[in-house]
C-alpha cells in the first residue's frame, strides 16, 4: 500500500500473484494434500505467514486486491483460509475491521511520522500498546 501511483497497481498485484503461485507450486510439493505448510497441524511457516495473510483484508478494501479463485492459486488458497480461519491465529492477530483502521492512512499515503490533514495521531495509535513494563534481570545469573 506504500504505492501511490495507482498505474502501477497491476504490476504490484501481478509480482504478489507470481509469489501465490510460487507458494502454490511448493505447498504441492511440500504437502499436495494437507492444510498446513508441514501437515495438518500449524508449524514455523504457518506462524511466520499468518500475520501477512491476516493483513491483506486491508488490500482488499484499499485497493481491491484478491487471490483469484482458480486451479493455480488452490493450494496456496486453502493454506491462507486455513490459517486465517485457525482459533489461535485469530486469538494472537487483529480482526479484519482493526486491520482495516490500521492501514487507512497509509492507504491514502500517510505513514508515520506524516499524518492527513486534521489528524494528530496515527491509524496506529489506538493499536499501541501504551502500558509500560519491566524487564527484571538476575545479575547474578546473567554473570
Amino acid at each position: 500500500m506504500t504505492n501511490q501511483d495507482r498505474s502501477k497497481d497491476e504490476e504490484k498485484f501481478e509480482n504478489r500473484l507470481k509469489l501465490y503461485r510460487e507458494f502454490n507450486q511448493l505447498l504441492l510439493e511440500l504437502n499436495p494434500e494437507g492444510t498446513f505448510a508441514y501437515g495438518d497441524s500449524l508449524s514455523i511457516p504457518d506462524y511466520t505467514f499468518a500475520p501477512f495473510f491476516l493483513r491483506e483484508v486491508a488490500l482488499t478494501q484499499y485497493r481491491d486486491f484478491e487471490v483469484p479463485d482458480t486451479e493455480e492459486y488452490q493450494r496456496v488458497l486453502k493454506w491462507k483460509n486455513a490459517l486465517i480461519s485457525h482459533e489461535l491465529v485469530k486469538k494472537t492477530g487483529y480482526d479484519d475491521e482493526s486491520f482495516k483502521r490500521m492501514y487507512a492512512d497509509a492507504a491514502l499515503g500517510y505513514f508515520n511520522p506524516k499524518l492527513p490533514p486534521g489528524k494528530t495521531v496515527g491509524a496506529y495509535a489506538e493499536f499501541a500498546v501504551v502500558d509500560p513494563y519491566e524487564v527484571i534481570f538476575d545479575d547474578e545469573k546473567s554473570g
